[in-house]
């Protein structure tokens, strides 16, 4: 957590404190480095890998947010998990698009409020449902959430919600869908990796 303070001068005889003047004057910059560095963030999300690992496969996700005023920001996500079905790969896309809240803060840290949709797409290639059946799953999801920033670059992510899954009655939907999609309450425990920042640092 960052703690300022406000600025004071101190004045005696007309004369200024310059060495406190000048330790003051480069706590802005400083502070304007930490926030923005909160408020923008590209981040890897390993929850599409563990998927992945369940399913005898892999996976791995991104994810954009950025705060925009007051204690509103947006996330849009990513994941692409390969799984082995059968004996065949069985290849799957999420993309997700959510309105946050931060009643706590003014950046992108603590408690956090999330309600958004999404797109599941699956592709089947068994001859059980045909060659190249294709499923949408669309959805909405509403998530509650803390984020606890475990270093500069880094924080833990544990949030709980509900995912409401529309599915299309006129397609065939495989029975055993549930284990590649998840659907109605979930959970999960990630971490977020600043990706951008640690680019820069290196770049």
């Amino acid at each position: 957590m960052l703690l300022t303070s406000l600025p004071l001068h101190a004045e005696e005889g007309g004369a200024k404190d310059e060495s406190f003047s000048q330790t003051e004057s480069s706590l802005p910059q400083e502070e304007k480095k930490e926030t923005e560095g909160r408020k923008r963030i590209f981040s890897l999300d390993f929850s599409a890998l563990i998927l992945g690992l369940s399913n005898n496969g892999w996976g791995l996700g991104c994810s954009y947010e950025q705060y925009l005023v007051y204690h509103t920001a947006f996330k849009a996500g990513f994941q692409h998990c390969t799984f082995i079905r059968d004996g065949s790969l069985f290849p799957t896309v999420n993309f997700s698009l959510a309105a946050e809240y931060y009643p706590l803060s003014n950046s992108l840290d603590k408690l956090y409020l999330s309600l958004g949709g999404g797109m599941d797409y699956l592709a089947y290639d068994t001859s059980e449902y045909g060659e190249n059946a294709q499923s949408n799953f669309i959805s909405f999801i509403s998530e509650l959430g803390w984020k606890w920033r475990i270093h500069e670059n880094a924080a833990l992510d544990l949030h709980a919600g509900y995912k409401y899954i529309f599915e299309e009655s006129d397609k065939i939907i495989p029975s055993d869908y549930e284990k590649y999609v998840r659907k109605g309450v979930i959970w999960g425990v990630g971490i977020k990796i600043n990706m951008g920042k640690i680019i820069r640092k290196l770049f």
